[in-house]
């Protein structure tokens, strides 16, 4: 659902806009709350302290991040509101490898130096190892937090926070689910609630992702058969689901990557076929 923030009563649009912003950071305190609280009743006193001391430094890391994804999104309504969208795209291009290749120094940096940074932040020594566990854990999926806030801030810019918001909610239902059933009956400790919250993220960004590149890719369908030319159409489909069947084959084998290949294979082929329509897009208009 897009909200056209051009025309119209200004003010209503921005409520209308800003609604399901305001219901999204809820939903982050919910599970928030939810992850304390099933910590402190069935892990325990030190567990909720790991969980305490690890939130401040994860805020202080992927603030940075959360501020690079909010800072794109600014740029990218404002070329989207002037209808620059070759500039446009060139700053989607730029702003996502900047965010990555941020997202990969903070991954490695911390990983790194997990332990100087818990002796620089006194970290107690009753709660150190469950603190460096949990950090570990989470961090190995931060590229997860900066893949879905990147796609947020690009759906946000175009006037639709729903869809992001749903994905959320789902995040958080998922997270909730999971914490309970590993940290219950699988009785993982402080490992499984990092792992139900890794779960959950990677979930929300492997989904709003598919749902930006499905779209861009029915985009391109559009275009060319609008342009005459629905055999560039029908190309970019085969493309699109032999690389998800070529990729499922060659990827799940593997030992360390599994079933996980299969669902890796469905947002690649997406990928492949949307950038080389936009390959194929520009040299038709060229010719033209």
């Amino acid at each position: 659902m897009n909200f056209d923030l051009t025309q119209g009563n200004e003010t209503k649009a921005l409520i209308k806009f800003t609604i399901p912003m305001i219901i999204g950071n809820l939903f982050q305190q919910l599970y928030n709350v939810a992850d304390t609280i099933i910590v402190g009743r069935f892990i325990g006193s030190n567990a909720l302290g790991a969980v305490g001391s690890s939130f401040a430094i994860m805020v202080l890391l992927t603030s940075i991040i959360l501020g690079l994804c909010i800072g794109s999104g600014t740029v990218f309504s404002h070329l989207y509101g002037a209808n620059k969208i070759e500039e446009l795209k060139n700053s989607f291009f730029m702003s996502f490898c900047l965010i990555d290749l941020l997202t990969l120094i903070i991954n490695i940096s911390v990983l790194v130096y997990i332990d100087d940074i818990l002796v620089l932040l006194q970290i107690p020594q009753e709660v150190l190892h469950e603190t460096k566990t949990y950090l570990q854990i989470i961090f190995y999926g931060i590229g997860f937090t900066s893949i879905y806030n990147y796609f947020t801030s690009i759906m946000r810019s175009m006037g639709n926070s729903v869809v992001p918001l749903i994905f959320l909610i789902i995040s958080a239902i998922i997270n909730i689910v999971l914490d309970i059933i590993f940290v219950v009956p699988l009785n993982m400790g402080i490992a499984g609630v990092a792992y139900a919250t890794i779960i959950a993220q990677g979930f929300s960004a492997v989904g709003i992702a598919i749902y930006c590149l499905i779209g861009y890719l029915f985009l391109f369908y559009g275009l060319f058969r609008g342009m005459g030319r629905p055999e560039i159409s029908i190309v970019l489909t085969i493309l699109s689901l032999g690389t998800r069947v070529a990729l499922a084959y060659i990827l799940s084998p593997i030992p360390s990557i599994g079933l996980v290949g299969i669902w890796w294979s469905i947002p690649i082929g997406w990928a492949l076929a949307d950038i080389l329509g936009l390959y194929i897009y520009k040299r038709v208009s060229n010719k033209e």
